[in-house]
């Protein structure tokens, strides 16, 4: 896996900041489960996110988001049901590509 980010702040001066940020993650293939059946082998993925802030010096600030923006899928676990449903494996799934926003007041 590999893990790579940059962040960069803009001084507006008297009209405050920008923070921007952004960062990706390459994970390869692996195995969710220790008994290492292949149906249990998740894909490899690639995935990132990225934020912009703008600060006040009045003390607030606003920021946008979007998390998982290649809209990965991506397996976060697992494990094979017990003996007799044996081919029956069940998969954690992280979050698909989501947008936010938020606004702080600072004092």
């Amino acid at each position: 896996s590999a893990t790579a980010g940059w962040t960069h702040a803009f001084d507006l001066g008297p009209a405050g900041s920008i923070e921007t940020e952004i960062s990706g993650q390459f994970v390869g293939s692996r195995y969710l489960t220790i008994d290492y059946i292949p149906a249990t082998r998740a894909p490899s993925y690639v995935s990132g996110g990225a934020t912009i802030t703008y600060t006040n010096p009045g003390g607030w600030s606003l920021s946008a988001f979007v998390r998982n923006f290649t809209d990965a899928k991506i397996y976060t676990g697992g494990f094979t049901a017990p003996r007799r449903l044996r081919s029956v494996v069940l998969a954690n799934i992280g979050a698909p590509r989501t947008f936010g926003g938020r606004v702080s007041w600072h004092f």
